[in-house]
């Protein structure tokens, strides 16, 4: 696993979608291994530790303000793809876009452990055995950030009731 905090637009550049994409498979298939290891299975648990999330804002670098500016987040991802295609194994793009599809997995996992699978609405990028066609990357890359942004905000909210919660029992 390699931790990756972007804060610029200048981290991206060295191979941090790659990075990013293979840190997803490689957690699921770790997370998996250890599982099956162990004998055990995914479970709701009742105090989650929720020492990773962090509560506060990002201090992203603000972006500049250039005439590339007026193409929206689809296009560019449409754009990019081939590039980011091009640079890469077959075997590596495969796998980075077939990471999008693993929201579902590690959706199902933060749900089941949180016990609110009705939150898992948003979470739908169909199915990792089914490879879906690369016409159409920019909606579900889009898609995977949104998931994820949902998934974010579900774990955060879950953080501050649990210290909420711990705050209650102090006072009294």
């Amino acid at each position: 696993m390699n931790p990756l905090k972007p804060t610029a637009v200048s981290h991206v550049k060295d191979n941090l979608f790659l990075e990013h994409d293979l840190n997803l498979y490689n957690f699921i298939i770790n997370l998996n291994k250890a599982i099956d290891e162990k004998g055990i299975k995914v479970s709701k648990q009742e105090k989650p530790d929720f020492s990773a999330i962090s509560t506060t804002p990002i201090p992203f670098e603000q972006f500049r303000h250039r005439w590339t500016n007026f193409i929206d987040l689809g296009t560019a991802i449409e754009i990019f793809t081939p590039v980011y295609q091009f640079f890469l194994t077959d075997a590596d793009f495969w796998r980075a876009t077939n990471s999008l599809q693993l929201d579902e997995v590690i959706g199902i996992y933060a749900a089941t452990i949180m016990d609110c699978p009705e939150k898992l609405t948003a979470l739908n990028n169909k199915h990792p055995m089914i490879p879906l066609p690369m016409a159409g990357a920019a909606f579900r890359l889009l898609l995977h950030g949104f998931s994820t942004e949902v998934l974010h905000a579900l774990l955060v909210q879950a953080k501050l009731e649990q210290q909420r919660q711990a705050l209650l029992v102090d006072v009294k």
